[in-house]
């Protein structure tokens, strides 16, 4: 009996280690389920992204975003989509994704949410120029003006001048 003991595995020694294969088997499973919101399916993501899988973890919840946009679900998702990029100070892509959902009507119908996916938007694009403007900075300094003129223009146009 005690040896039995000793082999068996118990829940906590289970390998913490995501398995993105079995997340995509499980939601091979659950694609042929009614369209009702999965606490599974949202699981299999937060534990890819919690091991950092984050790549894999976005599939994930694009896929919950499209099968439930209006449910506070899908706000979840679209969060654990953008936070990396904001702990990662990865502006341009936080400017880009954020405004990629804020074109999702059904996603946008909740006022709140909108509001909080247009602040993102601005934060990332004020902090996009800061970034670009410390950088000309640094350009001018080394005397690159025609370089650090090409930052300044592109960060508060989106071009550069022709």
């Amino acid at each position: 009996m005690e040896e039995a003991r000793s082999t068996s595995r118990s829940p906590s020694r289970r390998s913490s280690s995501a398995s993105p294969t079995a997340c995509d088997l499980y939601f091979e499973v659950a694609r042929t389920r009614p369209r009702t919101t999965s606490s599974g399916e949202v699981q299999g993501g937060v534990h890819l992204y919690r091991h950092n899988h984050f790549e894999d973890a976005a599939k994930r919840y694009y896929e919950i975003i499209d099968k439930w946009p209006q449910n506070e679900i899908a706000q979840k998702a679209t969060r654990l989509i953008l936070d990396p990029f904001i702990i990662q100070k990865d502006w341009a892509n936080l400017n880009k994704y954020s405004r990629g959902f804020l074109k999702h009507e059904a996603l946008t119908k909740n006022a709140a949410f909108k509001k909080e996916l247009t602040d993102l938007v601005q934060k990332a694009s004020y902090m996009e120029i800061l970034v670009a403007d410390e950088h000309g900075q640094e350009l001018l300094k080394d005397g690159k003006k025609e370089e650090a003129a090409q930052i300044f223009a592109k960060s508060r146009t989106g071009s550069a001048p022709t």
